[in-house]
């Protein structure tokens, strides 16, 4: 007899969508749906959207992250460049349970490339707030992701004064303004 090893995040999916009228859909498709995201498996993803095209943009997790949410925390690049093709501009809008759009996990995780695969396809996604009421470019500059707050900088329309102060102070609490000293003359000119 095999064992299948589930994580406890797995376990809690489960769980949740064992409550839920879709959980006959859930075990036949989203735990593979969420192993395959979160190991980049894009054979295995593309068989089951081909299978079943709803789920392309369900929520495969507790907190309501989809398979996008899922590659792009998990920083798998070519995973996500393939499924954006699937999706429509809207669906890379979609947010999980906290607000976090698959840019802003994106943004947290410092892998530019998911995030130019993101805008590419929505170019007004840098706009939206996650979490906390934070830009992504706002959780980049947090964590110190220096490439990404790059990327994201030019992208960011619509920042108030407050943001400004808020990403200067980000900036210098984890030492890019070193790196990028222009950056206090952008401030200056925001």
């Amino acid at each position: 007899m095999q064992v299948l090893k589930l994580s406890s995040l797995d376990l809690l999916a489960i769980i949740y969508f064992m409550i839920d009228e879709r959980k006959d859909e859930y075990m036949k498709y989203g735990i593979r749906l969420y192993q395959a995201a979160l190991k980049g498996d894009w054979e295995v993803a593309k068989g089951i959207f081909q299978e079943y095209r709803d789920i392309i943009t369900a929520a495969i997790t507790k907190r309501g992250d989809t398979a996008l949410h899922i590659a792009s925390v998990a920083m798998r690049t070519k995973f996500v460049q393939e499924l954006v093709s699937l999706m429509s501009t809207d669906d890379l809008g979609i947010r999980n349970n906290v607000g976090n759009t698959a840019l802003c996990l994106a943004a947290v995780s410092g892998d530019v490339p998911i995030a130019k695969a993101i805008v590419d396809m929505n170019p007004g996604l840098p706009r939206i707030r996650g979490h906390s009421n934070l830009t992504p470019l706002q959780m980049a500059a947090m964590l110190g992701h220096e490439a990404m707050v790059e990327y994201l900088l030019p992208r960011t329309a619509g920042l108030t004064n407050s943001d400004v102060m808020d990403l200067f102070t980000h900036i210098v609490n984890t030492d890019l303004y070193g790196m990028y000293p222009n950056l206090i003359l952008i401030f200056i000119c925001l």
